[in-house]
Parts: C-alpha cells; structure tokens; sequence
C-alpha cells in the first residue's frame, strides 16, 4: 500500500529556487481526489496568469522522488497537460505538485 504525504501532516522544506536543479520530481500523482486536482489545476492557471500579467511569484509545495516535501516561491510561465514551466526554465511536473499557493 502507498502511503500519502499531505501538508497537513507534514511541513514543507522550503528552499530558494536556485536549489530546485538538486531535486528529482516524484512521478506518480500526489493528489487522491478529484477535486482537489481540479482545484490545483485552477491555482495553476491562476498563478501563470498572475506571473504572465503581474511578474508576481506563487508558492508551490511538491513532492520529491525520494518522498520530501519541498516549497519554494516561483513565477510560473506556462502551464501544459503534464507540467508547468517557471520563469528560471524549469520544468515541474503537475502530479508531484500538492499545493499552490496564489
């Protein structure tokens, strides 16, 4: 059985996003319901705006490979089906993320 992490249970390590390119992503989707992908997906597409729009950065918690709770804050540039591109490049995909905070 897999266990789920949620940020409730959890806190976060909360690194610069200069130390993103030190993490590997998890591959496997990080949310269980519905809703709540639905609602992240929002956040997403309200964060690209803000940061398209507004140059203002979202916080974003993810899971890594190995299981750790990440946050870092972010500009979201683009988002596509599997992943969201930030302002430094970067390429994150959307299953490992568990929250956005706009």
């Amino acid at each position: 059985m897999q266990t789920v992490i949620t940020t409730q249970q959890v806190r976060p390590v909360t690194i610069d996003k200069s130390e993103l390119k030190n993490y590997q992503f998890r591959k496997d989707e990080v949310l269980t319901s519905k809703e709540d992908i639905d609602q992240r997906w929002r956040d997403l597409n309200r964060g690209m705006s803000l940061g398209n729009l507004h140059k203002v950065p979202v916080g974003l918690v993810f899971e890594s490979a190995e299981g750790e709770l990440i946050k870092l804050e972010a500009t979201i540039w683009a988002v596509t089906i599997k992943s969201i591109l930030l302002k430094s490049g970067r390429l994150i995909p959307i299953s490992c993320i568990h929250e956005v905070i706009v």
